[in-house]
């Protein structure tokens, strides 16, 4: 591709007449073409050439004003004799022009009135379509006014329920629910002691399945131990003794022996040595 642009030399010999114009060049076809040239010939030639591009084909067959534009002086003439004699050129109407030239300038002209009619139908098409602006502003209007009616039902509901909520209890009313009391849970004190009640009610419970050996004073030690050891947390300790107690009986059952004894030898004693064990190493100075 060539940049075939107006130079201030051209801008002074073709007034307002030059522009810039991008054309196809291949160079081998030039230097085939041009190979019967001499010199300044060719370089006439090519010069020429890019005249009649920027001036539209409008290049005047004026010998002095040509001598100049194409840096060859006096000699023109007879270099526009050679080119005339080598077909490179030839005149019309006045012009100087070229025929591969004239078939360029020709398929320019018809793209430049291709893309403007282009350019007018995109125009006229957007021109067609501004009516329905009108349209688009109608409906956001309903959107609008849909929305404005869904905020004014809602607000509506709301008002409505804090009437019932504030209206007098009686029947019909909805009572408030209460609310949840948690317990709050604890860990069991260093000093604690079994209460009296759990320990008859635990002896009650081995007695009535003939497991009567059990020492749940002993029990209630490994209890102690046993969570002290872990930092147990419990809202209801009751339960954790009456877990404790259930869990001693079953295995004092399952032992092989059948003899019913303290909980040492099964679970809680054991657990009990082993967990009483750790708390008194914590509890020694390091």
């Amino acid at each position: 591709m060539r940049d075939v642009a107006e130079t201030p030399e051209m801008g002074n010999e073709m007034g307002n007449t030059a522009k810039a114009i991008w054309i196809k060049w291949y160079p081998k076809e030039a230097l085939d073409g041009m190979v019967q040239l001499e010199p300044l010939e060719e370089l006439a030639y090519r010069r020429l050439l890019d005249l009649i591009y920027v001036t539209g084909n409008r290049v005047v067959d004026d010998d002095r004003r040509l001598g100049r534009m194409t840096k060859t002086g006096r000699r023109w003439k007879q270099i526009k004799s050679a080119l005339l004699a080598f077909e490179k050129i030839y005149v019309k109407d006045g012009l100087i022009r070229n025929k591969k030239c004239d078939a360029i300038l020709a398929q320019y002209g018809r793209d430049m009135a291709q893309k403007s009619a282009a350019g007018k139908s995109s125009a006229g098409k957007r021109k067609s379509l501004s009516p329905n602006k009108s349209t688009s502003t109608d409906d956001m209007s309903v959107v609008r006014s849909s929305t404005a009616t869904k905020a004014a039902t809602k607000a509506t509901r709301k008002k409505e329920s804090q009437s019932l909520d504030s209206s007098p209890k009686g029947e019909g009313a909805c009572s408030p629910k209460k609310p949840i009391l948690r317990r709050k849970r604890s860990a069991l004190p260093e000093d604690w002691t079994v209460p009296p009640e759990w320990l008859e009610a635990a002896k009650a419970y081995s007695d009535e399945r003939d497991l009567s050996g059990i020492d749940w004073a002993d029990e209630a030690a490994g209890f102690h131990a046993y969570h002290t050891a872990r930092g147990s947390m419990m809202a209801l300790w009751k339960s954790a003794w009456t877990t404790w107690v259930r869990n001693a009986v079953k295995w004092c059952r399952e032992d092989a022996s059948g003899k019913a004894r303290s909980a040492k030898g099964v679970r809680g004693g054991a657990m009990a040595d082993a967990f009483g064990r750790l708390r008194d190493d914590l509890k020694q100075p390091s």
